[in-house]
């Protein structure tokens, strides 16, 4: 599950990549997460959002 991984233990929250990833640009559109432009990096910096992390309580109990 790639919003567990962003997730980790819950000291962090965001999942990097230089190219949009599919299953993150589904979870964007579904509320479950957000995304931004890294210039720095050059890379778009995914992020659960509390609708996310939510969802993720109640599928890993």
């Amino acid at each position: 599950m790639k919003m567990k991984h962003a997730v980790g233990n819950g000291s962090r929250n965001f999942f990097g990549t230089r190219t949009p990833d599919p299953v993150w640009e589904e979870l964007v559109e579904a509320g479950y997460a957000s995304k931004a432009r890294n210039e720095m990096f050059n890379e778009i910096v995914y992020r659960v959002t509390e609708q996310g992390k939510a969802a993720l309580r109640r599928i890993l109990g």
